[in-house]
C-alpha cells in the first residue's frame, strides 16, 4: 500500500528514480553513518583536523558577511575574529603535531567557559584564502546560531560541526536519489580518514558530499534511460563551481557540461560550459591575487610559483619523470596508502598496520563487486570520461604541490597527502559500474554485509584510537 500511494503521488518512468525501498535502504545506510560520525564527534578535540584552526575562522568570517580576507602590510591575510573564539582556540594548540600531549579535565572545562566576547583582533588565514566562501555554509551557520543565541563557543563549535556533518549526508543523500552509488563509493565513504574528514569543521567533507553530486547528476545525464530534468544543468552548474573554487586538483570537472551536451544535446550543458570556466578561473584569479601568504612554504625562495609553472610546461617530460620519482619511493607509497585509509589528527595518529591491510582487502572486494559489464556497449563513452577526469585530478594533485610546496628542481614531490586522491578515487569507483544500479543485484547480498561488518570494526577501532591519543596517558 505504501508503495501504491508514493506511485499515485510520483508517476515516474521505471528507471527516473530508485525505487521506494532502495531509497529507504540507502536513508538506513546514511542514518548508521550519522550516528558513527556522532559517536567519532565527541571523542574528537576541536581543531584536530590539518588547518581546522584556520577553517573556523573563515566560517566566522563568513557568518559576518566576509567574502575575501584582509591583508594588512607584512602580514599574511586573515580577518578579524572574535576574542573569545581565539581564547577557545589557545586551548587547544598544544595538540597538534605532539603526539605526547593530552586533553586535561582541567583545561575542558576552562574551555567551555569561554563565551562571545564582541570584540575582535586581527588573526591570520591564509591557507583559506583559496577556497571560495560559500564553501563554509554549513559551519558559518552553525557560528552564527551559535553567537545569535549567546551560546558558549564550545557549544556554537560543536554545532558548525554537527550541521556540516549533516548537510555533507543529506547531499551524499540527494545525490544517491539522483543517481545510485556503488559499493567502493560506500567502501571508500567508510574508511576511517573520511569519517574523520566529515565530523570535523575543515571543508573536506562538504566538498566530497559536493563531488559524489556532481557525479550523480553528470552519470544521470550521460544514462539516456533516464529523464534529465531541467534544473539539473543548473544544479550541476552551481555544484561544480563550489567544488572547483574550492578544490583546485578537480579544475577537470569543469568540462562535466561539455560532456553532458554530447549526450543530451542541450544548448544549456553547451552555455553553462564556457560560463562556469570563466568563472572557476576568474575566482582563481582574484584569490591568488588577493590573498598574502607568508609562511614559510618552501625553504628556498629562489624562484617564484610562475617561473616553476613556466619551467614545466617547457619540460613536461620532467614532470612525469619527478612524479615516477615520486611514486617509485617505497616510503612515499606507504604514507600514501596510510593516509589514504587513515593517519588522523594531523598526522599524528596512526593506526597498527592489520587494519591498513584490512582496508585495502576491503576496497579491492568492494571495488571488485562493483564491476559491471552489462551496459558496457552504451555507457562506454561516460565510463571513459570519467576515467579521463580521474587521472587528470591525479595529475594536478601532483602538478600543484610540485609548483607550491617542493623544492626547485625538484627530485620527489612534498607535500602531497593520500586524502587528496578521494575525489578522483570516487570518479574511478562510479567508472566502474557505469549506468548499472548494483543495489539491484546479487551482489549487494556480500557487499552490504561486508560494508555492515567494517563499520562495526571502525566504531570500535576509532574510538579507542582517539581515546588512547587525546586523553589516556
Amino acid at each position: 500500500m505504501e508503495n501504491r500511494n508514493i506511485e499515485k503521488h510520483f508517476p515516474l518512468r521505471r528507471h527516473q528514480f530508485p525505487r521506494f525501498t532502495l531509497v529507504r535502504g540507502r536513508a538506513q545506510i546514511l542514518a548508521l553513518t550519522l550516528l558513527i560520525g556522532i559517536i567519532v564527534s565527541f571523542l574528537i578535540p576541536p581543531f584536530q583536523s590539518p588547518d581546522e584552526f584556520d577553517h573556523i575562522k573563515r566560517a566566522y568570517l563568513l557568518s559576518k558577511g566576509q567574502f575575501l580576507l584582509e591583508s594588512p602590510a607584512n602580514l599574511s591575510s586573515g580577518g578579524k575574529i572574535d576574542n573569545g573564539l581565539l581564547n577557545y582556540m589557545e586551548a587547544f594548540e598544544n595538540l597538534p603535531h605532539k603526539s605526547e600531549n593530552r586533553v586535561t579535565r582541567e583545561r575542558i572545562t576552562e574551555s567551555k567557559k569561554e563565551k562571545w566576547t564582541k570584540t575582535t583582533r586581527f588573526s591570520p588565514a591564509p591557507g583559506t584564502g583559496y577556497y571560495f566562501p560559500l564553501i563554509y555554509f554549513p559551519q558559518a551557520s552553525g557560528i552564527l546560531i551559535g553567537e545569535s543565541l549567546d551560546l558558549t563557543i564550545d557549544h556554537s563549535y560543536r554545532l558548525a560541526r554537527l550541521l556540516s556533518l549533516i548537510i555533507s549526508l543529506a547531499i551524499i543523500g540527494i545525490a544517491s536519489v539522483i543517481y545510485p552509488v556503488n559499493f567502493l563509493t560506500l567502501a571508500l565513504l567508510a574508511l576511517p580518514m573520511t569519517v574523520f574528514q566529515f565530523v570535523s569543521a575543515s571543508i573536506d567533507g562538504t566538498a566530497t558530499a559536493i563531488g559524489i553530486l556532481c557525479i550523480s547528476l553528470f552519470m544521470r545525464a550521460a544514462d539516456r534511460k533516464l529523464d534529465y530534468p531541467a534544473w539539473a544543468p543548473w544544479l550541476l552548474a552551481i555544484s561544480l563551481l563550489l567544488l572547483v573554487t574550492s578544490r583546485a586538483h578537480l579544475l577537470p570537472l569543469v568540462g562535466m557540461p561539455l560532456a553532458a551536451f554530447f549526450f543530451r544535446k542541450k544548448r544549456t550543458d553547451l552555455l553553462i560550459f564556457p560560463a562556469l570556466a570563466i568563472l572557476s578561473v576568474i575566482w582563481l584569479y582574484v584569490a591568488l591575487h588577493y590573498t598574502v601568504d607568508l609562511r614559510d612554504i618552501r625553504p628556498e625562495k629562489t624562484y617564484t610559483v610562475s617561473h616553476i609553472i613556466l619551467y614545466y610546461l617547457k619540460n613536461p617530460l620532467a614532470f612525469f619523470t619527478v612524479i615516477w620519482s615520486t611514486v617509485m619511493d617505497p616510503e612515499i607509497r606507504k604514507f600514501y596508502q596510510m593516509s589514504f585509509i587513515g593517519i588522523l589528527g594531523w598526522l599524528d595518529l596512526p593506526f597498527e598496520r592489520w587494519l591498513y591491510n584490512l582496508s585495502i582487502l576491503f576496497c579491492v572486494t568492494m571495488g571488485i563487486l562493483s564491476i559491471q559489464w552489462k551496459n558496457i556497449k552504451s555507457d562506454w563513452p561516460a565510463r571513459a570520461c570519467l576515467l579521463g577526469f580521474s587521472a587528470i585530478s591525479m595529475l594536478m594533485i601532483f602538478f600543484l604541490l610540485l609548483v607550491t610546496w617542493s623544492v626547485h628542481p625538484a627530485v620527489t614531490i612534498s607535500g602531497v597527502q593520500g586524502r587528496y586522491f578521494l575525489a578522483p578515487f570516487m570518479l574511478l569507483a562510479y567508472s566502474l559500474s557505469g549506468s548499472t544500479d548494483t543495489f539491484l543485484s546479487r551482489r549487494k547480498l556480500v557487499a552490504l554485509p561486508l560494508f555492515y561488518l567494517y563499520c562495526l570494526i571502525i566504531s570500535f577501532v576509532m574510538p579507542e584510537a582517539l581515546i588512547y591519543r587525546y586523553f589516556l596517558q
